[in-house]
């Protein structure tokens, strides 16, 4: 699909991915939707873009999901394509996760993808074509130590995406996934600096872990591969090799133990708690 001309609407656009994509998306001549909670950066970026439209959203409120791709079609009278990137993540012990506040990431990171892509869905069919790029984590299908409720969150979305692309099989609407694997982001950085873990998980990363081995990306790569994706897209995208092989990976039962084990062991000793709280 040609990005010029083409209207994208991104999720969880004010920082991280979603906003580099977006700037990348205005580069390349797309008209660019935005929608995040924070509206004041939202609207300071629409201003510096030649067509966006801000869309103050919170994506853990449904009714708002709607609301947010209705008011798309109201400003551009189209959605070419539709970017689900919004994402929570928290960095705690899987016994001691908040139900309330997996509830949450549940919504944000996957029921507001489907509840978007259904919204979208109608007005991408009466114009025959349509592209909804979904964006994942290796954590969905590998599993990461003390990142439960974020990896059972982008579990559900790989698991919705790959049932799409079989649904939706020859149809005009393509359906894609992309694996950014480990990015320097703010959101990375907010799980981390709320989490009473997170020293331990940076020293056991230091000392050779799996996560160390893959190295770190640039939200600025990744929203280059996302425009490549618009451009040329396929059933499933990675940021690099190793997130590639971590798909693999993933299904040889001993090797994903192994790997993914390393570093639970790790963060537990640095730690210094047992596998399970008192």
């Amino acid at each position: 699909m040609d990005t010029a001309g083409a209207v994208v609407l991104v999720t969880g656009a004010s920082a991280g991915i979603g906003r580099a994509t977006c700037l990348a998306l205005d580069r390349a001549g797309a008209r660019v939707a935005m929608a995040a909670r924070r509206g004041e950066r939202l609207r300071e970026d629409a201003a510096s873009m030649r067509d966006a439209l801000a869309l103050p959203t919170d994506l853990a409120d449904l009714a708002a999901v709607e609301r947010m791709v209705d008011q798309t079609l109201a400003h551009f009278g189209r959605i070419d394509v539709l970017i689900n990137n919004a994402g929570v993540s928290v960095l705690t012990r899987s016994d001691a996760i908040d139900p309330a506040e997996m509830r949450r990431m549940l919504d944000v990171n996957f029921t507001a993808a489907v509840v978007a892509t259904g919204r979208a869905l109608p007005a991408m069919l009466r114009r025959h074509r349509g592209l909804i790029v979904n964006v994942g984590s290796p954590g969905g299908y590998l599993g990461v130590p003390f990142f439960g409720s974020y990896a059972a969150s982008k579990a559900a979305l790989h698991a919705w995406t790959r049932s799409l692309q079989a649904e939706w099989a020859g149809s005009e609407i393509f359906v894609a996934e992309y694996h950014p694997g480990v990015v320097e982001t703010e959101m990375h950085d907010v799980s981390l600096a709320q989490s009473e873990l997170a020293e331990a998980d940076r020293l056991a990363d230091g000392e050779g872990g799996p996560v160390a081995a893959i190295p770190a990306v640039s939200a600025e790569t990744v929203a280059r591969d996302l425009v490549a994706c618009i451009r040329r897209p396929r059933l499933a995208h990675y940021s690099s090799p190793a997130v590639r092989y971590g798909s693999l990976v993933a299904y040889v039962d001993w090797l994903r133990r192994r790997f993914m084990g390393r570093l639970g062991e790790s963060v537990r000793r640095h730690a210094g708690i047992a596998t399970f709280s008192d």
